[in-house]
């Protein structure tokens, strides 16, 4: 499987060595008119210098990402999310029961029935 990466910088390559023979492209399934039918080769160079930098970024980006997940205070998260909040008491504390009684009586019913 071809990435996005991968699909670009041969896009970009193809019109760099041939630019003037074909301002089509065949990219993945899709046989269309390339977006960079039209750039000069400065532009070209740029594009591919941009993808690089953040085809390297990608690696640090991922890192911050998951220092920030494991760092992440998960109770102050919900108070910012939902507002402070007194879980002992109405509407926000959980109910007597949970149903689950009530459903083990069906099903005991249920059973003798069969």
């Amino acid at each position: 499987m071809i990435g996005r990466y991968q699909k670009l910088m041969f896009v970009i390559s193809s019109h760099v060595s041939q630019p003037a023979l074909s301002k089509r492209a065949n990219i993945g399934f899709m046989n269309k008119s390339s977006a960079l039918a039209d750039w000069t080769p400065e532009q070209l160079a740029l594009g591919k210098r941009w993808v690089e930098t953040w085809r390297l970024a990608a690696v640090d980006l991922e890192r911050i990402k998951r220092k920030e997940i494991r760092e992440l205070d998960t109770y102050k998260s919900i108070s910012l999310l939902c507002g402070t909040a007194d879980y002992t008491k109405p509407p926000h504390a959980p109910k007597p029961w949970s149903g689950l009684v009530e459903q083990q009586r069906w099903f005991q019913k249920a059973a003798r029935r069969d």
